[in-house]
């Protein structure tokens, strides 16, 4: 299966990548970067593309699930709610950690829901921030970081996040 550029949407920062011509420019004009940093950008740029199959275009809950643990070891449920249905799920980078985000349809809308395997406190879902028509929900277990992220109403992100909430 081709590769695809993964896009990267990203809450509070977004990274791009930007042409050679733009990074030619910026490598001439900034002094070079500490060891660790540029080994970080290699980790991080590895991370991004070398994957074997960084997306999938699927309905079907037990190949999403098949994914995401054979891509990141998650043993997550889907969310299983009336009228949320998936469309697709990929590979994203957050802050540097590799997580994945599934995306569904709710009433013609889409919804996104990101998981990123990351040792946490648990805490109940909250809405997190609204931009606009733009509403973001986060939760997080022990092992798991997630978030709703879609143009539908912050309490049906709500409802869908503390309804899907794996016990």
């Amino acid at each position: 299966m081709a590769v695809a550029i993964v896009a990267l949407i990203v809450v509070g920062s977004v990274s791009v990548v930007f042409g050679s011509t733009w990074s030619q420019e910026r490598v001439a004009s900034e002094p070079e970067p500490a060891a660790a940093g540029s080994e970080a950008a290699f980790v991080e740029d590895y991370l991004r593309r070398a994957v074997g199959e960084d997306y999938l275009e699927t309905s079907d809950r037990a190949e999403i699930a098949r994914f995401l643990r054979r891509e990141l070891g998650l043993q997550s449920e889907l969310l299983e709610l009336s009228g949320l249905v998936p469309t697709r799920v990929e590979i994203c980078l957050l802050e540097g950690r590799r997580g994945a985000m599934v995306v569904y349809r709710l009433d013609g809308e889409r919804v996104t829901h990101y998981l990123v395997p990351k040792r946490a406190e648990d805490r109940p879902p909250r809405v997190a921030r609204e931009h606009g028509a733009l509403a973001v929900v986060t939760w997080a277990s022990s092992t798991i970081e997630e978030a709703l992220v879609g143009q539908v109403s912050p309490d049906t992100l709500l409802q869908l996040a503390r309804d899907g909430v794996s016990e």
